[in-house]
Formats: structure tokens, sequence, C-alpha cells
């Protein structure tokens, strides 16, 4: 009878612990959901279940659609001995941390991001080359880990990320303000660029609205709660530790992909009131959208240059019928291949090469009569080789 007793608890927890990751699991999936960026078509469904705050093998079914989120709770799962992918410590892991995630290897998560995702053939060369070197160096299987080392949504839309998305798609935190009916202002730092790197803003004031209706937290939720926010959904109020965990492998994956990420800097020249000097400038808002990892600048000739060892720039050049890669810029002296505006440019690099500030300099030339959509496609090539 003893034995009878302990197992009948134990598969109880087992329900209790499935259950409550159910619940938990929905209410970070819900934000993406609502944004048809991941999982079923079923929003309504999801909603209805965390305002009941309830779960069932029909909401389990519904999760197991979520093509980035599910095989990533079965990798920790598996790699941890646990029946279930949708227990309460494996979706915690996932979403928030906890020490699960230690015991899936590298080579594990390789081969999950490889062939379960299939990123080899998703993203391009250079940017798995990137990928691996950032599993090699500690990759972990976090939420956040897939957010900012994969700069591509990996949903139903497969689109480049911006570092406003990347933002929206991490699982932030911050404490809350004020409440004003379903207004609530939360104190969170912004996920920002600086000197080339991932890094947090100062702490800034956000409003957001209630969205979920979940009654054991999100409406009772008052000043000095932490609340964790995805996709501007705020997802649950949290404890310290948990906040804790949260950030340690936050800042896991921020510093990994830092070690391994090289923003590169780009200038762009060109005039917007002449036609034939324009071009870049036309191109310029799709290239941020299409390379969100680089730092594109526009420069005046006459503004300081900093302190760049490397130039690289894209600009109109006459003569040419093609886009080209001139690594040389002597070629420049023997016909007046820029127009008049980047003159004052060429003498500036050419002064900075011969007094040993600037070591190298590659400039991306345009026809000036070359088609924007046709520019854009070469110079995407240029970008995702490695002939730079």
């Amino acid at each position: 009878m003893p034995k009878l007793i302990l197992q009948n608890d134990f598969l109880e927890n087992m329900e209790t612990n499935l259950m409550e990751g159910l619940v938990k699991c929905s209410r970070y999936a819900f934000g993406p959901n609502r944004l048809h960026y991941c999982g079923p078509d079923a929003n309504k469904e999801i909603y209805d279940y965390i305002a009941d705050n309830k779960s069932d093998l029909g909401l389990k079914k519904l999760l197991e659609q979520f093509e980035t989120m599910y095989p990533y709770l079965r990798r920790i799962a598996e790699s941890n001995g646990i029946r279930d992918p949708f227990d309460i410590r494996v979706v915690e892991a996932y979403w928030i941390g906890n020490r699960l995630l230690e015991n899936v290897t590298q080579k594990e998560l390789f081969r999950h991001l490889s062939e379960v995702h299939n990123l080899k053939k998703k993203l391009n060369a250079k940017s798995f080359s990137r990928l691996s070197d950032i599993l090699e160096s500690g990759g972990i299987p976090h939420h956040s880990f897939h957010v900012f080392a994969i700069w591509k949504r990996t949903g139903h839309e497969e689109k480049e990320h911006t570092i406003e998305s990347i933002d929206s798609c991490r699982i932030s935190w911050g404490r809350v303000m004020e409440v004003s009916g379903p207004t609530v202002t939360v104190e969170r730092k912004q996920l920002v660029i600086l000197n080339n790197k991932l890094a947090f803003s100062e702490p800034q004031n956000q409003r957001f609205t209630r969205t979920l209706d979940a009654s054991d937290d999100i409406e009772g939720i008052e000043s000095g709660n932490i609340v964790t926010i995805h996709w501007g959904v705020l997802c649950e109020a949290i404890n310290e530790t948990k906040v804790k965990m949260l950030e340690r492998y936050t800042l896991q994956s921020m510093n990994l992909v830092n070690r391994m990420l090289r923003i590169m800097k780009i200038f762009v020249f060109g005039n917007p009131e002449f036609e034939e000097d324009n071009l870049p400038l036309k191109i310029l808002p799709l290239l941020k959208k299409k390379f969100p990892e680089i730092d594109f600048e526009i420069k005046d000739p006459n503004e300081e240059w900093g302190n760049e060892e490397n130039i690289t720039a894209i600009d109109t050049v006459l003569g040419i019928n093609d886009v080209t890669i001139f690594k040389n810029l002597s070629e420049f002296k023997k016909a007046p291949r820029f127009g008049m505006h980047d003159f004052d440019a060429l003498a500036n690099i050419l002064h900075l090469q011969k007094i040993g500030k600037i070591k190298k300099t590659v400039v991306i030339g345009l026809p000036k009569a070359l088609p924007e959509k046709e520019a854009l496609e070469k110079i995407s090539q240029i970008l995702n080789s490695n002939s730079l």
C-alpha cells in the first residue's frame, strides 16, 4: 500500500508539472502567435486557455505546432531525461533559464540547429559559419540565444531581424512603475547596438496594454512587481530568483554573440539633390533592413572620420557598367570616377592613408544608371560573400 501511495503522488506531481508547464508556455507563445509569426492560426483558442488558467491535451497539440519553440523543448527534455517537453522545468529552462540548459551538449545543440531547424539551408554560408563559431564557444538552448545568434526569424516569416525586432523577440523584464486600468508602465532596458556590440540601454519607462487575462498574476500586478515581456505582451510576474536566472542566461547569450559579432561599418556617400549621385541613398533603407548587423553610416566628406582603420564605402562611380569592388584607390586617379560631391571624400581618404591613419579602403562602386532593385541584389551578394 505505501508503494501505491508513493506512485500515485509521483504521477500526480508529473501531471501538475505538465499542466503548469502548458499554461506558462502558452503565455510566452501568445505574443508572436498573435502577430502570426509562429504557431497555428489559433490565437483565440490559446487566449481562452490562458484566460481560464486551464490546460489539456488540446492546448498541448496547439503548442506542439510552434516550429521554433517546440523542438527546443524536446531537446532540453531529452538531454535531461524528462519525459514530457512541456514539463514546467523544461518550459522555464527555455523561456526563463535554469540548470537544465547546462546538460545540453554543444554537439546536441549543433545537430538540433543544423538538422532539426535546417539552418544550414535557411542561412547563407557566412551566417551559418558565424553561428557555428558561436556554438563552439558555448551556445545554450535558451530562447535568447536563438534570438541573438540567428538574425533571422525562423517561424512563418523567414525575415531578417532588426535591432528593434530582436528587442521585441527576446524575453525582456522590467519593474512595474504604474498601473492605470489596462495600461501598465514598466521600467525596462532596451536592446541597442553600442560600439558595434549588443548592449542594454539605461532603464526607460515604456507603456504596455494588458493583453492577457491571467487572473493569478497579470490582472493582479501592481507597482513594484517584475514582469516579463514578449512581443509587447506582458507574460507573467516573476520573483527575484527567476529575474536573476533570466538575466544570467540572457547576458550569457549576448556575451557569446558579442565575442563573435564583428559588426561591420559601411560609409554611404551620395548627394540626395543630384540624381546622378543618389543611388546609394535610395537603397540604403532596404540595406539596413536586410543587414541589421551592419552599421551603415551616411558620410559627408567634410565631417570627422573617427578612428576607423579600415574603411568600406558604397558610392556612385562614373565610367563603370556594373557593380564593382575597388580595393586600390590609385585606380581613381586615372579618371574622374567620383561625382563632384565626393572629390573631397577621396582626397580625405588618400590623405588619411598617407599619414597612416587608414590601412585599408574598399569602395563598392555603383553605376549611376543601375536600377535600384538590381543594385540592392548585387550589393547583397557582395555583403553575403567573403569578397570584402
